[in-house]
């Protein structure tokens, strides 16, 4: 997840996602940032008095992939995820 940012430094303020899966279940990992996080990562120096900077993870799951309802569930999530990366590309 460091890497997202410093590599899509165009989505500043768009939390960035991860699907991942450990044999049955899904989790979902969102991570927040802002302008601040991309300059440490990029070891460029931020204003003097500004807050450190974070990158902030909220995982969410699991989701158990022989469980019907909790496929519907992450079904929704996924197509929101599309939906809104879709609406911001255009």
């Amino acid at each position: 997840m460091r890497a997202c940012p410093r590599a899509s430094p165009s989505v500043q303020g768009h939390p960035s996602y991860n699907v991942s899966r450990n044999r049955h279940q899904i989790f979902t990992t969102f991570a927040e940032y802002d302008e601040n996080y991309i300059r440490f990562l990029n070891d460029d120096p931020f204003p003097a008095g500004a807050p450190r900077p974070f990158l902030k993870m909220h995982e969410f799951g699991p989701w158990e992939t022989t469980n019907r309802t909790d496929m519907k569930q992450v079904g929704s999530i996924l197509l929101a995820i599309a939906l809104r990366a879709h609406a911001d590309a255009q």
